[in-house]
């Protein structure tokens, strides 16, 4: 199955002047396809409004007209793919030169589809050893938690990994944890369940909403808090998570070891039972 992408629902190409391409002016969602349906769309739809809101692309009332019928798009192409990945990024459009963006944006959406990576899989059965990453993220409180386009930190973050683990987890420039390569963090003591506060840096992935909320349902008590990467000694599990690979079980970080299997099974568990019952009150 090869990579397909369409700008405006069409095999058109990205004007070379697009603010996207120039200067990361924009923001992207990516989301699981499965026989037809894609996982968690309204919350994804919800991430890309926030987004645009933030960004001050739009307001809620233009971006819900402009954004119609790329979703009709976007749910078309779902029941045709039927399984994968669709990444949807959204960019400001053509602006001219300089940073100044214009009174008006001329918004640009980009859909593209691919194949789910292939070791995923092997890491939710067999679940994965990180180590800590020497290379640390900038603290930026007015974008943390968005995903926006400019992912340079996390290309510079991959270019220098050394490969040792299955992956890394990484740190602000204070020393608290943050998120995975790709993927936010969990850690657990009982039925305290901590997840790393991300108001100074990382992305707050929809995967780690589900989860807190499924978990909260299961009477978990779920915290969002500064940890660094001593406090874990204090954990007996910890699941790393995101969309595409959904919940992993982190056996180590560095020499830390964890026994979360148990727990990876039971926040699936959660996830499908919530799943099940926003599907009987529909």
């Amino acid at each position: 199955m090869s990579d397909s992408a369409w700008l405006n629902g069409d095999n058109e190409a990205l004007s070379l002047a697009d603010r996207g391409l120039a200067y990361g002016d924009g923001f992207y969602t990516t989301m699981r396809l499965n026989d037809g349906v894609i996982e968690a769309w309204s919350l994804h739809q919800r991430r890309l409004l926030d987004a645009a809101l933030m960004m001050g692309m739009a307001t809620r009332l233009t971006f819900a007209e402009w954004f119609q019928p790329h979703k009709q798009f976007i749910e078309s192409k779902a029941l045709a793919l039927q399984q994968g990945v669709i990444k949807v990024m959204v960019t400001r459009g053509h602006g001219g030169r300089g940073y100044a963006p214009p009174m008006q944006a001329q918004l640009q959406c980009i859909v593209s589809h691919h194949q789910v990576p292939q070791h995923y899989n092997h890491w939710r059965e067999q679940g994965v050893a990180l180590r800590v990453h020497a290379m640390t993220l900038s603290r930026h409180t007015m974008l943390a938690g968005v995903k926006h386009l400019n992912r340079i930190e996390q290309v510079m973050l991959k270019h220098n990994h050394n490969g040792a683990g299955d992956d890394y987890v990484v740190c602000d420039d204070s020393g608290k944890l943050v998120c995975g390569s790709a993927a936010n963090l969990f850690f657990a003591k009982g039925r305290r369940l901590v997840t790393p506060a991300l108001g100074r840096s990382g992305i707050a992935g929809i995967t780690r909403l589900q989860i807190m909320q499924a978990m909260v349902a299961q009477g978990y008590q779920v915290i969002a808090t500064e940890l660094s990467v001593t406090d874990i000694n204090a954990f007996d599990g910890a699941i790393m998570c995101n969309a595409l690979m959904g919940v992993v079980a982190i056996n180590s970080i560095d020499q830390v070891r964890f026994d979360s299997h148990s727990l990876q099974r039971t926040m699936e568990h959660a996830l499908n039972k919530r799943k099940d019952d926003l599907c009987l009150n529909d």
